[in-house]
């Protein structure tokens, strides 16, 4: 078999999850020992050990992947993050490309780029390579929907981080409702949409509330009432910010 197999991976990773190390790693060892044409098991071995912070073992694995099958993609990409958390981030993200090149549908080489990206401080070309992954799949998933909302709000693109955010909810309503409505109403208050930003805010105040995250509660309630008090009702505006200040609104 070529391919991965399901229960030693999750054998594996129930064992990391029990704090067993290396008996998880043992599973992958064991397999590789026994059947060393396979690919599947250094490949796996090798995310184990990179996982663990184990580098020069997991480049070992990995590419030994490489000499059993030279086009491994999941291989190439796996060198191409260690390179990354060596510090190498040029040199990642042009393997992370050149996979890209050879299959535009690799939505893994998508992700990882638009990490790379975002983690040197470059938003806007992140947000293209999420958008990019969102065109490949047909753009229904939530995840990567609301994460293109994030990017693109950081980057300075309310209308395209809107457009995103409005998309997440649609496809999954329930999907983090507190942070998404929190950013939508950043979104339409940056846009000039002051009644649609204030809609957005309470919404997100009701869900941190039930949540119990009162500090996001807090930031929504704020905004909240300060688009009140821009959009025509001052009053409303006024007694939001009245609420506000009344300890028994708040846990103690």
């Amino acid at each position: 078999c070529a391919h991965e197999n399901p229960v030693i991976a999750y054998r594996a990773r129930r064992l990391l999850a029990l704090g067993r190390t290396e008996a998880a790693v043992e599973e992958f060892m064991a397999v590789a020992a026994n059947h060393p044409r396979l690919a599947w098991p250094y490949l796996g071995l090798g995310g184990l050990l990179a996982d663990l912070g184990r580098g020069e073992e997991a480049e070992r694995c990995f590419s030994r992947v490489l000499e059993l099958d030279p086009e491994a993609q999941g291989a190439r990409l796996e060198l191409a993050r260690l390179l990354e958390a060596r510090g190498q981030g040029e040199q990642a993200r042009a393997v992370y490309r050149a996979l890209l090149e050879e299959n535009p549908r690799y939505l893994r080489a998508h992700d990882q780029l638009a990490e790379s990206l975002a983690a040197a401080g470059r938003p806007g070309e992140a947000a293209e390579m999420v958008a990019a992954a969102l065109a490949q799949q047909g753009g229904d998933n939530p995840a990567r929907q609301a994460w293109l909302g994030r990017l693109a709000h950081a980057a300075g693109d309310p209308e395209t981080a809107a457009q995103a955010v409005v998309r997440c909810l649609k496809l999954e309503p329930g999907r983090d409702p507190a942070a998404n409505q929190l950013l939508l109403a950043r979104c339409r208050l940056a846009l000039g949409e002051l009644a649609g930003a204030a809609v957005a805010a309470r919404r997100a105040a009701a869900a941190a509330r039930e949540a119990g995250d009162w500090e996001r509660c807090l930031e929504a309630e704020l905004l909240a009432a300060g688009t009140r008090l821009q959009t025509g009702w001052p009053e409303e505006g006024q007694a939001a910010l009245e609420r506000l200040a009344d300890p028994k609104a708040w846990p103690a």
